[in-house]
């Protein structure tokens, strides 16, 4: 029930937010793929990631060096295996974005060269990224919507954990509006012959 709540409440926001307006998305349409990778992968993308990255950092930063956040844990949670405690969260939420960091900044192996083809390096490229970024969004969720982040973190100007954790989300999504709309571009030219 938690975790069918988390994935209705971040395909809400995703809904809702307005990340790639129309234009773009057009735009970003009509490039060749060798473009595309340049100017939405290594471009927008990269630097979305990297605002990311750079929010859950600092915020992680701040919560271990807060005397008293380390008390802070969630009421509510589907996983025993999970961390519970809104510093170790943050902790997991920091590896995941340097994951996705080092994907997007090409320090990760990618395709051998007789089977590389611009769209397939996307969606490689683009499921790397989701798979960093999932547990991100389900971390950034739990903080968000649990009872026991309702408490004002110290040096955050009256900010709320569950504050912080709706912040990265609204980051996550996106990032995740434009892996989606890049997978579905790679995916749209590797099953129309007429798009090559």
């Amino acid at each position: 029930m938690y975790n069918h709540m988390l994935r209705n409440s971040f395909a809400r926001y995703l809904k809702r937010m307005s990340a790639l307006h129309d234009e773009t998305r057009s735009r970003w349409s009509r490039l060749n793929p060798e473009k595309f990778i340049g100017s939405v992968l290594y471009g927008a993308l990269r630097e979305k990631i990297k605002l990311t990255y750079t929010v859950v950092s600092v915020y992680t930063q701040i919560i271990h060096s807060v005397p008293g956040t380390g008390s802070i844990r969630l009421q509510q949670h589907g996983n025993a295996k999970e961390p519970t405690s809104l510093r170790d969260l943050l902790k997991n939420m920091r590896a995941c974005m340097a994951d996705a960091h080092d994907v997007i900044q090409c320090d990760t192996p990618t395709l051998s060269l007789p089977s590389y083809t611009p769209e397939g390096y996307i969606l490689f490229t683009v499921r790397d990224l989701q798979h960093s970024m999932q547990p991100v969004v389900r971390w950034g969720e739990m903080i968000a919507n649990d009872p026991g982040m309702s408490v004002e973190v110290p040096t955050l100007d009256g900010k709320t954990a569950a504050e912080v954790g709706a912040e990265i989300i609204r980051h996550v999504a996106e990032v995740s509006a434009i892996l989606e709309f890049a997978e579905r571009y790679a995916e749209h030219i590797l099953h129309s012959p007429t798009a090559r």
